[in-house]
């Protein structure tokens, strides 16, 4: 079986049963990369084969905040968001996403019309989106999760469009840093970074990195930018990985 440029989110593979039964056809032999599908796959363990539409969503449903995830996530600091190919997602309530077997956007989006489900009246009886938030504190998928529960805590405390204003700071640093100093291998690395550091921090090491690489290369400059970063980790005890 062949998945090709559809599958955006390892949340989408881990929907459907027939690729842990055929041998993880997109994973190959890797052992993580499996470990986490199937554990993911727990979460969803009634959800048939993922299917993508690529006819539009449909007219009357309502979406908003299109680059905040049902979930929590912040589309604006995800990997996928940041591609500069056809297989660029534009978020998870963009058109495209909408259009694939979710149930998280199944329940919320389509039959309840929230755009969170940190808003939904069910959100502290929900088992599903319970069991999603417990696998987040341990595990990541290609984007990082450590910031989740922080994430839902801004929101209901704050509201969707505060916390868009926050993401899009993020965003913007995070953009200047791909822009200035992704020598072609680092982007998921500085998405981490994005998610991960402080506003602050990014903005400082953002401009320290500017004034220690000037004249040169991106190779250099990237290293340059790795070695601010990994110092503000080691430092402040945090993780610029994914949780496998």
């Amino acid at each position: 079986m062949s998945i090709g440029e559809n599958v955006l989110d390892f949340r989408l593979l881990a929907a459907s049963k027939t690729y842990c039964q055929t041998g993880f056809p997109y994973f190959g032999t890797n052992p993580t990369k499996q470990y986490f599908l199937c554990q993911t796959l727990k979460l969803f363990p009634n959800t048939p084969n993922t299917k993508f539409n690529h006819n539009k969503v449909e007219p009357n449903l309502k979406k908003g905040y299109v680059e905040i995830g049902v979930c929590g996530l912040s589309c604006k600091l995800c990997p996928a968001y940041h591609r500069e190919t056809k297989s660029r997602c534009e978020g998870c309530k963009s058109e495209y996403r909408m259009g694939a077997v979710c149930q998280f956007h199944t329940c919320a989006v389509k039959k309840k019309g929230v755009d969170f489900c940190g808003l939904c009246d069910e959100n502290n009886v929900c088992a599903r989106w319970r069991k999603f938030r417990e696998a987040g504190k341990h595990h990541d998928s290609f984007v990082c999760y450590q910031r989740l529960e922080d994430n839902i805590a801004f929101i209901q405390r704050f509201g969707m469009e505060e916390f868009e204003n926050q993401q899009g700071t993020r965003e913007k640093l995070l953009r200047a840093i791909l822009t200035e100093f992704n020598e072609g291998r680092s982007k998921s690395f500085f998405c981490i970074a994005a998610a991960v550091l402080e506003i602050g921090e990014l903005e400082s090491v953002l401009e320290n990195a500017r004034e220690k690489s000037k004249r040169l290369d991106i190779k250099a400059k990237s290293q340059v930018m790795h070695s601010l970063l990994n110092e503000i980790a080691d430092n402040r005890n945090y993780f610029l990985k994914l949780r496998r």
